[in-house]
């Protein structure tokens, strides 16, 4: 394909147009996005936005055409070479401490919690701290591993610290095969870490959770719309970008939960619940 930049106006506008067309067809956006009448920045715009939302399965549906479309943007998800991620310094949290160590937490228990290689890769694309591995999302199949890899990102200084406490005596003993490799205190503040991991996961749920919750508990006959998902989400979410949401809602009203959680009923007045 000529580059887009070499391309008159009308040219450039349909051929952008005809990208976000097909991205409608094999994503199924809901609402659906229109094109027409959209100005070039405005078409352009909801490409760099629905391109974060395609899945590996969607790679093989979108012809060469809007592939280099994509490119060109500098957003194409499936690129097999990724700019190596430069080491960023440290610098002091703006907020206050508690506050971004409750943040890390929700959304630490929000990663524990996902069933699916999909609902990680959800959680990766809707929040900035895992933009850095956005271009390798499809490599990852399982879902332990790409769990380990997010966890390790809101986490790096938890790494390789478990057998802290250790004496030189204890790593001679436990060589030789005199010992168990781990201490018994150890062990137990491993467990306690662990149940209290388990208990707090229980208390708090992420975004997709709430927003699966808030369908299958909406009145069968009322439903709920997404913009009053969307108010929840505000609410028990505070910090999360609005926009980010919206588009999770999007994705997971009703498609993903119908296919992955339970069947959704679409009511007269456009509302959703549980069938």
């Amino acid at each position: 394909m000529k580059s887009l930049s070499k391309m008159n106006n009308d040219v450039r506008l349909n051929v952008l147009r005809e990208a976000a067309l097909e991205l409608q067809e094999v994503c199924n956006f809901n609402p659906p996005f229109r094109s027409k009448g959209k100005t070039e920045e405005e078409v352009t715009k909801w490409l760099k936005e629905a391109s974060v939302l395609l899945e590996p399965t969607d790679q093989k549906k979108i012809s060469e055409d809007t592939e280099d479309v994509l490119t060109q943007l500098g957003v194409w998800p499936f690129a097999e070479t990724v700019e190596p991620v430069e080491p960023v310094e440290p610098v002091e949290p703006v907020k206050e401490p508690e506050e971004e160590a409750e943040d890390n937490s929700n959304m630490e228990n929000e990663i524990n919690i996902a069933s699916s290689v999909r609902e990680l890769k959800d959680i990766a694309k809707t929040n900035e701290e895992f933009k850095s591995i956005r271009g390798n999302l499809a490599s990852y199949k399982k879902t332990d591993d790409l769990r380990q890899c997010m966890l390790a990102m809101l986490n790096p200084e938890g790494v390789g610290k478990k057998e802290e406490g250790i004496s030189k005596e204890d790593e001679k003993e436990r060589k030789e095969g005199k010992k168990s490799s781990t201490p018994e205190f150890i062990k137990k503040e491993e467990k306690q870490s662990k149940e209290k991991k388990k208990t707090t996961q229980m208390k708090k749920v992420g975004v997709i959770t709430t927003i699966v919750e808030c369908v299958e508990n909406a009145d069968s006959k009322k439903g709920i719309s997404k913009e009053e998902i969307l108010e929840v989400l505000k609410k028990n979410f505070p910090d999360r970008d609005v926009k980010s949401m919206k588009n999770t809602i999007n994705v997971q009203v009703p498609n993903r939960i119908f296919k992955e959680k339970f069947p959704v009923k679409k009511l007269e007045t456009g509302n959703y619940c549980k069938e």
